[in-house]
């Protein structure tokens, strides 16, 4: 199989050269989609081979589905990773031998990394992602944590992609989760009548501390992140902060 690359930034001067350089024995076809980055990002991805389109970001799904139609890709298959994430070669490998006449598209998974660099084996444990396709049988929605929708069947690959998702430090996480949780209560308010909302709003306002304890409970016990240690613990605490943000921003 030969592939396309496709790699999301916005000012990821510190992540994008890592990133091309672990596509790079995979792909003579390499681009950069980004968002107006006023860092370093375009000039190092140039220098490292990379070709660079420049589009003003207006959600994931809408990102995604202009790059699929607007860009010219050399080759039908197309692997998309963000700047943080990093190719292994056991999956290079694994995409090369690759026999794509049953598959229209193929699930990744990826090994989460903490701000240390510890695994979060249990604490992120999640389905496989789209992220090896056919362009022209995939498309995109939700505007955050999008979701691909793929005309045919999907297959899994064994080998993971490694995601350096604390790479720029717990400040910028928490920073960037701020605004993914206005965009999530959006999309919920757009979802939900005025009714439910109302009635969900105000049971929510009622077990808001309790839903916060609780998360941080089924976290460590149910979803077994106390494994992971010390990395795990502070992780359930972001991640019910996270879900809090949500609930103060729902209307």
């Amino acid at each position: 199989m030969k592939v396309s690359i496709l790699i999301l930034t916005l000012n990821e001067q510190d992540n994008i050269k890592d990133c091309i350089l672990s596509v790079a024995p995979l792909s003579d076809d390499i681009l950069v989609l980004d968002s107006h980055s006023c860092d370093r990002t375009i000039s190092i991805a140039k220098s490292q081979g990379a070709k660079v389109i420049e589009h003003k970001f207006s959600g994931w799904a809408s990102h995604q589905n202009w790059a699929l139609k607007n860009i010219t890709f050399k080759y039908d298959w197309i692997l998309y990773i963000d700047a943080d994430e990093r190719v292994t070669e056991e999956l290079i490998n694994e995409i090369l031998n690759l026999e794509s006449d049953v598959y229209n598209a193929f699930k990744i998974y990826r090994n989460n990394k903490f701000i240390s660099g510890e695994s979060l084996k249990y604490s992120m444990k999640c389905p496989g992602i789209v992220r090896l396709f056919s362009k022209h049988h995939i498309k995109y929605e939700r505007e955050i944590n999008p979701i691909a929708i793929v005309n045919g069947a999907v297959g899994i690959l064994q080998s993971k992609l490694i995601h350096y998702n604390f790479s720029k430090g717990l400040n910028e996480w928490i920073l960037k989760h701020i605004e993914y949780a206005k965009r999530e209560a959006q999309e919920f308010n757009l979802n939900v009548s005025n009714e439910n909302l109302h009635f969900l709003k105000k049971r929510t306002k009622k077990l808001k501390y309790f839903r916060f304890i609780f998360r941080i409970i089924y976290q460590l016990f149910f979803k077994m992140g106390i494994l992971d240690g010390y990395a795990g613990y502070r992780y359930a605490i972001l991640i019910s902060f996270y879900e809090q943000l949500i609930e103060e921003n729902m209307r």
